[in-house]
């Protein structure tokens, strides 16, 4: 029997416009480029530009929450699926 995979969850209301070369996929696999947004940075002001690039890092064990390695700093987020978009 085929493995299910979870429902896609919406898109965000309040998820600023998304970067012109940008793909939205139901999950991402490790060492997919990606844009994404960290929740608690929508709406706060001061903060230019909200997308930011990262990889999918190899931890990722889940559909909904992947673990993204940032560009700029190295560090690895945990994100929800609905704020990442692919690099095109």
């Amino acid at each position: 029997m085929p493995k299910k995979h979870a429902k896609k969850p919406d898109r965000p209301a309040n998820l600023p416009d998304e970067p012109v070369e940008s793909l939205n996929k139901q999950y991402y696999v490790a060492l997919d480029r990606v844009w994404y947004v960290r929740k608690d940075e929508i709406g706060k002001e001061g903060i230019s530009n909200i997308w930011r690039t990262g990889t999918v890092d190899e931890s990722t064990q889940s559909t909904i929450l992947h673990m993204i390695k940032d560009d700029e700093t190295g560090k690895i987020e945990n994100i929800s699926v609905e704020y990442i978009r692919l690099i095109k």
